[in-house]
């Protein structure tokens, strides 16, 4: 199986040593970057390549910049594994990992999967007007769970990634006090470099926004037959020509992240 990553690992320099070393990552990383350009006019190139990358606003953690980046490393990266004879059986997708993972797999062309990336983070980006911030914990659901109803502000389950490791999204200052509440009581818990609420109820005042647009901009509204299965933490279950592309990829942004049953 091929696992693809949601955002939050991201560095600049990522891509370097890969873009350097391996000509089948290099092949790809500039294929997926080409059509970047051509229809965004941005390349994530500068982000992958350069450790020294920096923009105004921090665009370290700006979706528009960042879930570019993450969908071609991660493209790459599954180029580099095939060129050493390591196909992929099934294809597993976390958050926007899964655009990744349907690319790879053959569900979706790599131009609709990029229309995807950039209407997605667009979207993510229009949050960005609050200040919002995600973290992971190592607590059993129950845990989590009641450390957000304790919080006094907002927060959020936003992903289950296996029965001890949930993430919770919300505003700033509520979830760093329950990640300094998990410090306190020696449990794991860390920020992770996300600024807007994603896997959250507030989401959906985006649906408009994200199904018109991909109902307009992608070349196909089915997702396609492929010989390699294709798993999503949407729904926590396979990705299929019968379902709606349009919805799914805005219940991929709103959904609670169900890594765990797609596992």
């Amino acid at each position: 199986a091929y696992v693809f990553p949601g955002q939050g690992s991201q560095r600049p320099g990522m891509g370097r040593r890969w873009y350097d070393s391996v000509p089948a990552y290099r092949a790809e990383v500039e294929r997926c970057a080409a059509v970047f350009a051509e229809l965004t006019g941005q390349s994530p190139l500068d982000y992958l390549l350069d450790d020294q990358f920096a923009a105004p606003g921090d665009a370290s953690d700006d979706a528009r910049t960042v879930q570019p980046a993450l969908f071609t490393q991660m493209a790459g990266l599954a180029a580099v594994w095939r060129s050493f004879g390591v196909a992929p059986a099934v294809t597993i997708g976390h958050s926007q990992g899964e655009v990744a993972a349907a690319y790879v797999s053959g569900r979706i062309t790599l131009a609709d999967a990029v229309r995807v990336i950039a209407l997605r983070a667009r979207a993510a980006d229009g949050l960005g007007a609050g200040d919002y911030a995600m973290a992971v914990l190592a607590t059993d659901r129950e845990t989590c769970e009641d450390l957000v109803a304790r919080c006094a502000g907002w927060a959020q389950v936003s992903a289950v990634n296996s029965p001890g490791m949930h993430a919770i999204s919300g505003d700033r200052e509520s979830v760093q006090s329950i990640v300094d509440t998990c410090a306190a009581r020696d449990v794991f818990a860390r920020m992770i470099p996300v600024r807007y609420p994603a896997h959250t109820g507030l989401i959906n005042g985006l649906r408009d926004e994200l199904c018109t647009g991909i109902g307009r901009e992608l070349s196909s509204l089915t997702f396609s037959d492929s010989d390699i299965a294709c798993l999503g933490a949407a729904l926590g279950g396979p990705l299929t020509p019968e379902q709606p592309v349009d919805q799914y990829w805005f219940w991929n942004l709103r959904n609670t992240v169900r890594f765990d049953k797609a596992m």
